[in-house]
C-alpha cells in the first residue's frame, strides 16, 4: 500500500530478472521502496524500487529494479522469461497476449500485464 493505504495500477512495459518498466497514469517518486504485484503465467509478488520517471504521450513510464529477490525466484524468473522469449510470438500475439494479461517478447520482455504497486515503507 501507499502511506495513504491506497494501491496503484500501472501496465508491465518490460520485464528482466534486475527490474523491469512500468507506465504509470502518474509516477512515484524516485527511490520509493514498494512491492509489485504482476502476473505472467505466475503470480509475482515482490519487493522493488522505483527509479526516475520518463514522460510518455500519456502518463509516465517508470524503471524499477528488484530488491531482496531470492535465487530461487530470480532463477524461476528468469526460466519463465527465456521460455517467453523462445516462443519468439509476433508482435500481433504480443498485443493479442497483453489483452489477455499476458507476456511475450524479446530478449527483454515486452509486457502490458496489469501490475500493483505498493508502498513498503
Amino acid at each position: 500500500m501507499l502511506e495513504n493505504g491506497r494501491q496503484i495500477r500501472g501496465r508491465l512495459n518490460q520485464l528482466s530478472v534486475n527490474g523491469g518498466l512500468v507506465w504509470l497514469e502518474r509516477p512515484l517518486d524516485e527511490g520509493i521502496r514498494v512491492t509489485i504485484l504482476f502476473h505472467l503465467g505466475f503470480s509475482m509478488r515482490c519487493k522493488a524500487q522505483m527509479m526516475f520517471p520518463m514522460w510518455a504521450t500519456h502518463g509516465y513510464l517508470q524503471p524499477f529494479r528488484f530488491l531482496e529477490l531470492s535465487e530461487v525466484v530470480r532463477e524461476g524468473l528468469g526460466r519463465e522469461l527465456e521460455e517467453l522469449v523462445g516462443a519468439g510470438a509476433t508482435q500481433v500475439e504480443v498485443d493479442e497476449a497483453a489483452e489477455a494479461g499476458q507476456a511475450d517478447g524479446a530478449e527483454t520482455v515486452q509486457a502490458a500485464a496489469a501490475a500493483r504497486i505498493s508502498s513498503s515503507e
